[in-house]
């Protein structure tokens, strides 16, 4: 859901309005879904293993983090929202320990 609410968030900062933003998100995530399936039919044909898939996937993520999220974060406009940024991180990794915790006592 918070990567849901990013991505409608990028969109209506792009120009786009917020139903068409929503629409627009939905739509993606419409293909993401199957974009799962095709990857997890090709790995069953394919020798590449679903971890390497995984790695692919996630490298392109952090790539678009660091080439279209970070500056947009270091600008002008956002300069004065150091803390809360800090605070936002903290707590992002905080959740994923814990639910890394959680996992780890079912």
């Amino acid at each position: 859901i918070p990567q849901e609410i990013s991505d409608t968030a990028i969109l209506i900062q792009g120009g786009y309005g917020k139903r068409t933003a929503v629409i627009l998100n939905f739509c993606c995530a419409l293909v993401c879904t199957a974009g799962a399936i095709c990857t997890l039919l090709l790995s069953q044909i394919i020798e590449l293993g679903l971890s390497s898939m995984l790695a692919l996937t996630a490298g392109g993520f952090i790539y678009i983090a660091a080439g279209d999220l970070f500056p947009l974060l270091r600008s002008e406009a956002l300069r004065d929202n150091g803390a809360s940024q800090f605070v936002a991180v903290v707590s992002g990794v905080l959740s994923m320990q814990l639910i890394l915790w959680i996992e780890a006592l079912v």
